[in-house]
């Protein structure tokens, strides 16, 4: 006589329930290169290096390339359009 097998159903295949338990983290970019921040401003890489070499844009230099944060991006955007607001009251 044979035993009858009991079937049990999981909602996922064997190798989806593997795959289920590892979670994924997306690591966010926490430092932005000059090309990248070129584009983000809409100038050319010149440009963009200038502003950097001169200050006007803050950065980190690690090894022989340059770091921005995101945060720096957004200071310099801000006293752009402080600036422009003054000259146009005055």
């Amino acid at each position: 006589m044979t035993v009858p097998r009991v079937m049990t159903t999981h909602p996922l295949s064997r190798h989806e329930r593997k795959t289920h338990r590892m979670t994924t983290t997306a690591i966010a970019r926490k430092w932005h290169t000059t090309a990248e921040v070129a584009d983000m401003l809409g100038f050319g890489l010149s440009k963009t290096k200038m502003l950097v070499l001169t200050g006007e844009i803050r950065s980190v230099k690690i090894g022989r390339n340059r770091r921005i944060l995101p945060a720096w991006v957004d200071e310099y955007v801000n006293r752009c359009v402080q600036d422009a607001t003054e000259r146009r009251s005055a």
